[in-house]
Formats: structure tokens, C-alpha cells, sequence
């Protein structure tokens, strides 16, 4: 209240299970030449999954409204299914000369980002529960990124030199189950990088470099499931 008093005060009881999973494997394929052993060819997949299955049980022990005593909060189940699935393509060559090495490749992210929650409240009728259609819904979040890059890197005795560029291209598609929501996004990034070092002896090196780093929102930020534990 306005005056600092209590409004509303209960307790609340909640039995809580949630399953957090995680795994990933990769393969990788590498083709040598014979004119040169530093040429390689390499061709990579990684499959990734994240993901957390919440159930939330939850009681009024005690509710007590001081300003509209005949409200009732009611007990409410929650349910949530999240994560990530992720599969990663990835291309890489590397070609040298006689000071100069040079690298190029492209790599592609297909990631899915999802959110199944549901929420019900008790009914006072029969005690049975009810679906909260304000509170449930299903989230599908598809983020691919496409990328290429290309970097050249000379050596002299003591100084190796490198710069390249990296392209993005970036392609989201989310959509909500319910209200038929939909959001469509696509944008580029380009990515410089360059570094100097300078080998002191066989234990020692000093290095500057400057390049940048892209980060993109997962499911965590992502999920607008609310916990009401």
C-alpha cells in the first residue's frame, strides 16, 4: 500500500523438477597433398544439443489479499521444454607459398532455438486445472549464419604478419505458436582481423591483433517463459 503496510502476503509451496541435458559430436575429414605437407583440405560437421525440462507444482498454503479478501490466488502447475539444436557445416583450406600462407573456407550455423511452456490454474468448480493461454505459448527460433573468410599470413625470421576478413550472413525466422506471431530478420557482418608478432626466442613472443567477435542471443535470453516459483 501507500502507506508502507502489507497489501498482500502467503505462502507458497512449490515442488520444482527440472532436467538440464547437453551433448555434442563432431566428425572431421582432412586431405593432405603430396606437393606440399602444409596444404590441407578439411571438412568438419559438429552436432550440438542444450536443452532444459522444467515442472513447477506449486500450492497456496496461506493468501491473504488485504484489499480484496475474497481474491483467491490460485495453485498452478507450469511446464517448460528449452534449448538449442544446432548442426555446423564447416569448410577450411589452407595453401601456402613460399613466405606467404594463405586460408580460406566457409562455414554455415543452422540453429534452432525452442520454447514449449505451458501454465495451468486451478479451478474452484470441480478442482481441476485450467490452461493459461497468457502464460503458454511455443517458441521457435531459427538462426542460420552463413559465413566465409579469407586471411593471408607472410613470415619472416622473426615477424609474422596476418589479416584477413570474415563475411556474415544472418538469417532469423521466430515464430509463436499462439497469436501467430512472426518476426523475420536477415543482416550482414563483416569482420576484419589483423595481428603483428614477434618472436623473442624459442619460449617467447609478443603479439597485437585486432579483430572482432559476434555474439548472438541463445535460448536463455531468448525464452520468454516466466518462472513464477
Amino acid at each position: 500500500n501507500g502507506d508502507n503496510s502489507l497489501a498482500h502476503y502467503f505462502e507458497l509451496a512449490n515442488t520444482l523438477n527440472e532436467k538440464n541435458t547437453g551433448y555434442d559430436m563432431g566428425i572431421n575429414y582432412q586431405i593432405g597433398f603430396k606437393r606440399k605437407k602444409e596444404e590441407l583440405l578439411t571438412a568438419s560437421y559438429k552436432y550440438t544439443y542444450s536443452g532444459s525440462n522444467l515442472n513447477n507444482d506449486a500450492r497456496f498454503i496461506t493468501d491473504n489479499n488485504i484489499n480484496n479478501p475474497n481474491a483467491i490466488s490460485p495453485n498452478f502447475r507450469q511446464f517448460n521444454n528449452a534449448g538449442t539444436l544446432e548442426h555446423t557445416w564447416q569448410l577450411d583450406y589452407v595453401k601456402p607459398f613460399k613466405k606467404i600462407t594463405m586460408e580460406t573456407g566457409a562455414k554455415a550455423i543452422l540453429r534452432n532455438n525452442f520454447s514449449d511452456f505451458k501454465s495451468y490454474n486451478q479451478n474452484t468448480i470441480d478442482n481441476g486445472f485450467d490452461l493459461d493461454l497468457l502464460q503458454s505459448n511455443q517458441l521457435d527460433y531459427l538462426q542460420n549464419v552463413y559465413s566465409a573468410y579469407n586471411s593471408f599470413q607472410i613470415k619472416f625470421k622473426k615477424w609474422v604478419a596476418k589479416t584477413g576478413l570474415r563475411i556474415e550472413r544472418t538469417t532469423i525466422n521466430a515464430n509463436f505458436n499462439i497469436g501467430n506471431s512472426q518476426f523475420l530478420q536477415a543482416y550482414n557482418n563483416y569482420v576484419p582481423s589483423i595481428s603483428v608478432q614477434r618472436k623473442q626466442n624459442d619460449f617467447n613472443s609478443f603479439t597485437l591483433g585486432y579483430t572482432q567477435r559476434v555474439q548472438r542471443p541463445g535460448i536463455w535470453q531468448l525464452n520468454p517463459f516466466v518462472n513464477r516459483q
